[in-house]
């Protein structure tokens, strides 16, 4: 479930939660940073390196078979 708030309101938010856990593992800088949309074209790498692109769930499917089998 995903919780859209605003600029302020998480200022707040987080403000408590960080005087509730002393050391936050997660800056403030670093979760808007995670909401930035980093989706590319890829075309010249498709054309370039041959490259197509596999969905999140087929790619951690892929890196769990090579882990297992290393």
């Amino acid at each position: 479930m995903v919780y859209r708030v605003t600029k302020r309101i998480f200022d707040i938010l987080f403000s408590i939660y960080s005087k509730i856990f002393k050391n936050p593992s997660l800056t403030p800088d670093q979760i808007e940073r995670m909401a930035i949309n980093k989706s590319y074209p890829y075309d010249k790498a498709r054309e370039d390196f041959n490259f197509s692109p596999v969905s999140f769930e087929d790619g951690i499917e892929k890196l769990i078979k090579e882990i297992k089998y290393r």
